[in-house]
């Protein structure tokens, strides 16, 4: 998607992940936004503050995705 102008319904009926209406979000960001969950922008500062704030969570998180999708791993690190 270039950056076309199309509201959340019009995204959501098209089945579209994002939406763009040109307008600042309420902290100031023009850019495209999640269908479910706002501001790309502030869902990636807010998902850094996150991970900050409780990095033993996602160390868990990551070492569960690693054990779980090992195979998966280990062929795209053959591919790359």
């Amino acid at each position: 998607m270039a950056d076309e102008l199309i509201t959340r319904a019009d995204a959501m009926a098209q089945g579209l992940k994002y939406f763009f209406t040109g307008k600042p979000c309420r902290r100031g960001h023009v850019i495209k936004r999640h269908v479910g969950s706002g501001c790309v922008e502030c869902t990636k500062i807010n998902l850094r503050r996150y991970r900050k704030e409780r990095p033993e969570h996602y160390i868990e998180l990551d070492r569960k995705y690693k054990n779980e999708n090992r195979e998966k791993l280990r062929e795209r690190g053959r591919l790359s």
